[in-house]
């Protein structure tokens, strides 16, 4: 692409913005309104003014009442929002990028001054399904966003990690084992297995956990529910509920500030004063019920270990589903790379040690070109040093980094397997025909036409398959209605911009006497043709 670009970072609870200019990558800041500093986490929150029927978005949104889920999860479902304003989820999406571009407009910095955010790279989790995908890129065009590229964001942050730990040495062409990101955000947990072979990075195996931070602040203040109930006999459970409803947002901020400071501190408390005022509770009580509620670190390890060993479970899961015997994956796994914000914390950093121990977080033998690591909290390992992006950024800013990164590079996404189609004949003998070949850059926004004679004439109905070879599987089937006469069908292949894989089909001869098919769409696997200054 070589051009300056906005990588955009969508996250469940917080959102980054990136920007590349060829030579340097700047975060998009905006200032805390509670700590008086520029931070590069745009809270992704909405907030609706009853008074005034206006929505706010990012920091302007607390004190107003908020959609009960994320609005990256409820892009197809309308009801969270419905039930506050009538607004479609869509539209809401589309009025956070709103405010995305207000922000990048106000904190421009000297690197990209006049830089509108009129063009940006997006990421998406590795379960978004195809539907979502489309929303999500609709929602951010409608704001006059062009979306350029679309990536996995654990694909992103693995890029992101590569270009930072090793800008000033290339790339073996032909790495051997496997490099493993382990990117744990707001809503999950994304896993991508990926190794580097002939100049291009293949995505191998992705996976997720549908857990993330944002499950861990709830459980943080439903043990401060519980704790509050205990203490007055569980007389006063329906006022505590009622209270909870009324300030779940509040809480679910407190308890992740909570969460992240147990990372420097044993204990920490989730205060709130007033929580029910006197006057609330029928018959009244003396005094105001205050909610005082001790965090320690110890408790919060308890609480979230079941999710932590879930997540490494997944990590070696998807290791040896790339062909690594459970014994061999010490020795096969490069690195792993930590991405997303939850992924600071330091619970999850001391599992990981514990349960990889010096082979992946010592020193890394026989590997040439790659410099040591040498503790697991060393520098490299969040891969952006803190004197140039601020603390507390670190390995929750790798998505959108790499997001501009791969766009400007050039990091061109190619197929990884042959990708065609089988006509099926009535007498069962298929005959296949390649339509894209595996290492071939995708063409985006470009159809491909192909002719392909019926073998048995007289058939009025055409089944074809789409197959991806090196995969060994049938991905798609469509039946073409044609008239008798018919010899010859035209079978379209459309790559959009959105990565997605439509194929449709007609008649050649008699179009007017034949049903058009019904589009397969599908998602396929691709790899990423490395940018020429990271090879060997």
């Amino acid at each position: 692409m070589n051009k300056p670009m906005f990588g955009i970072d969508f996250g469940t609870t917080n959102t980054r913005i990136a920007f590349y200019d060829g030579e340097t990558v700047e975060l998009v800041k905006i200032r805390n309104p509670d700590s008086g500093v520029d931070v590069a986490n745009i809270p992704t929150q909405a907030g609706f003014d009853e008074k005034n029927g206006n929505w706010h978005f990012g920091f302007d949104a607390e004190g107003f009442k908020q959609p009960k889920d994320s609005m990256k999860w409820m892009l197809l479902r309308d009801y969270p929002v419905e039930e506050i304003s009538g607004t479609e989820s869509k539209e809401l999406v589309t009025l956070f990028f709103h405010h995305l571009k207000a922000v990048v407009a106000e904190a421009r910095a000297d690197e990209y001054e006049g830089q509108e955010l009129s063009h940006a790279v997006l990421s998406i989790p590795v379960t978004f399904s195809l539907e979502e995908r489309r929303a999500l890129c609709e929602s951010v065009e409608a704001a006059g966003i062009v979306v350029e590229q679309i990536y996995y964001e654990p694909v992103s942050a693995l890029y992101a990690a590569l270009r930072e730990n090793f800008r000033q040495m290339p790339i073996d062409e032909n790495l051997s084992g496997r490099i493993a990101v382990f990117d744990w955000g707001g809503g999950t947990l994304d896993i991508a297995i990926a190794t580097i072979r002939n100049g291009f990075l293949y995505i191998l195996k992705r996976d997720t956990l549908l857990r993330g931070g944002k499950d861990f602040d709830q459980i943080i203040v439903e043990k401060a529910m519980q704790d509050l109930k205990s203490k007055y006999n569980r007389h006063l459970d329906s006022y505590i509920e009622t209270a909870y409803h009324q300030k779940a947002a509040d809480l679910k901020k407190t308890a992740e500030r909570i969460k992240i400071s147990l990372q420097n501190r044993d204990n920490f408390a989730l205060n709130y004063p007033r929580f029910i005022p006197k006057g609330a509770v029928n018959p009244p009580v003396e005094e105001d019920i205050n909610l005082n509620f001790p965090v320690l670190k110890e408790n919060l390890r308890n609480w979230i270990g079941k999710d932590i060993e879930q997540g490494i479970e997944l990590l070696k899961e998807c290791i040896c589903q790339t062909g690594i015997p459970l014994d061999d994956i010490g020795l096969a796994t490069r690195c792993i790379i930590l991405a997303g914000g939850t992924s600071n914390l330091s619970l999850i950093e001391e599992r990981l040690l514990e349960e990889f121990g010096t082979l992946k977080f010592g020193p890394l033998e026989k590997i040439e070109r790659v410099p040591p690591i040498e503790t697991y909290s060393s520098e490299p390992r969040r891969f952006f040093s803190s004197d140039k992006f601020g603390r507390e950024d670190d390995a929750s800013v790798a998505t959108a980094v790499g997001n501009a990164l791969l766009a400007a590079d050039g990091g061109i996404p190619t197929f990884t397997c042959d990708i065609g189609l089988i006509v099926l004949s009535p007498t069962g003998q298929p005959y296949p025909k390649r339509i894209f070949q595996e290492g071939s850059p995708l063409p985006i926004d470009k159809p491909i036409i192909r002719q392909l004679p019926i073998i048995n004439r007289g058939q009025e109905v055409i089944s074809i398959q789409i197959y991806f070879q090196s995969i060994g599987y049938i991905k798609g089937e469509f039946e073409i209605h044609v008239d008798v006469k018919e010899h010859t069908v035209e079978i379209s292949f459309h790559v959009d911009r959105y990565r997605i894989l439509r194929v449709s089909g007609t008649g050649k001869n008699y179009p007017k006497r034949t049903q058009q098919s019904q589009d397969a769409i599908m998602d396929f696997p691709i790899a990423f043709r490395l940018p020429e200054k990271l090879k060997t």
